[in-house]
């Protein structure tokens, strides 16, 4: 096995060791960048909060994609709205931060059920360190809304 390159320097695609545990070639550059945990991506189930407005919540496995301090997650939550109006949700993240300012954490939220047409923003919780989504229901069904959001590990 050759040596971990150095980690001011992105190592030459031409450097090759064999992986422990599969036995496959695989490049050093992977395997260093992955050991010093700077990239990551995984799958989670977060835990929703019904806070303004909502009668039921249900969360799916999201996907997420750590890079040094920020983490992007992408995923869909189905929601019931209490009434048409503005709601708000919280949602657990995959890597915990503890959020100073609601700006640590952005992303939009939309709706993939036929015949509505919320959509929203999503902001950082700065009291409980989970992801707040702000919309406005049109309907007072079970609608599905898929999202995207990005944020900083502080």
């Amino acid at each position: 096995m050759e040596p971990v390159p150095n980690p001011n320097q992105i190592p030459s695609s031409r450097t090759t060791f064999l992986d422990p545990v599969t036995g496959l070639i695989s490049r050093v550059w992977f395997r260093f960048f992955e050991n010093i945990n700077t990239i990551i991506s995984g799958v989670y189930t977060p835990t929703l909060t019904n806070t303004t407005n909502i009668t039921a919540s249900t969360p799916f496995e999201c996907q997420y994609l750590q890079v040094y301090d920020v983490v992007t997650v992408s995923g869909r939550v189905t929601i019931q709205a209490t009434a048409i109006g503005a709601c708000n949700l919280k949602m657990t993240l995959p890597v915990a931060s503890t959020f100073t300012a609601v700006g640590q954490a952005g992303g939009t939220l939309a709706t993939t059920t036929s015949g509505g047409t919320a959509q929203g923003g999503i902001i950082a919780d700065i009291i409980g360190d989970k992801f707040e989504f702000r919309f406005t229901a049109t309907n007072t069904v079970s609608t599905d809304y898929t999202f995207t959001t990005t944020y900083r590990i502080v």
